[in-house]
């Protein structure tokens, strides 16, 4: 799809430039600070986009931003497969790694605050 000339479909991020990503804010517990260091290396993951959307939770229906897994460099997505394999009694890494790919991740929008340094985005 174009418009104004512009490819509005093209990915924004990639594995070595994140442009719309997502920072850990002070609302975010301890533990998920833990879990994203020891996932992403740091508090700053890429999102899909910047626009929030609701999503069903475990914990209640709840606007979230969709980790860009495709984004992620190889071993921090390896890293992402075996923290959400330990959370469930069977690991099965081929599953979830489906699952990621093709379903992503939600992040919980409360917990973070979002940035881009894509001019498209802007009008």
């Amino acid at each position: 799809m174009r418009l104004c000339g512009r490819d509005f479909l093209k990915k924004m991020n990639s594995k070595a430039e994140w442009k719309t990503a997502a920072r850990l804010s002070g609302a975010a517990p301890d533990s998920r600070r833990l879990e994203w260091l020891e996932i992403f290396g740091g508090d700053v993951a890429p999102i899909v986009s910047m626009m929030p959307a609701m999503a069903r939770l475990p914990i209640g229906e709840e606007f979230t931003y969709d980790l860009d897994t495709n984004a992620l460099s190889d071993e921090q997505f390896e890293r992402l497969v075996n923290f959400v394999g330990s959370k469930f009694d069977e690991f099965d890494r081929d599953n979830i790694a489906h699952v990621l790919k093709t379903e992503g991740m939600a992040i919980p929008a409360h917990e973070v605050s979002v940035n881009t340094s894509d001019q498209g985005m802007f009008f």
